[in-house]
């Protein structure tokens, strides 16, 4: 339970409000000259253990673990891969928009 809680910390996980990771990313949105915005926070779900943005994650958090956490992530990684479980959800802001036509293109 403590090893799971640390794995899913937010704080742990998320950038400090610069990069695209950030709930900043909306108000960036906002502020820019987009039209047809479109904001929400999105869940991808992975689930494959070889998968590239799996390796990617793992090794995010593998990074901030203690040597006996690494053994106690290792062994339930196991466990979910031979009970074919094994899956990760990873959350994050979503914002798309659309950019308006320059001027030299409205020119008839």
């Amino acid at each position: 339970a403590d090893l799971k809680a640390k794995i899913e910390d937010p704080a742990e996980s998320f950038d400090e409000g610069k990069g695209c990771s950030s709930v900043s990313l909306y108000r960036r949105f906002q502020r820019s000259s987009l039209t047809d915005i479109r904001m929400m926070p999105h869940l991808a779900v992975f689930d494959d253990p070889e998968g590239e943005v799996e390796k990617i994650v793992e090794g995010s958090v593998l990074a901030r673990l203690s040597p006996e956490e690494v053994v106690e992530w290792q062994a339930g990684k196991a466990k979910a891969i031979g009970e074919k479980t094994f899956f990760f959800t990873w959350p994050h802001h979503c914002a798309v928009g659309t950019k308006p036509p320059s001027p030299r293109h409205l020119k008839m």
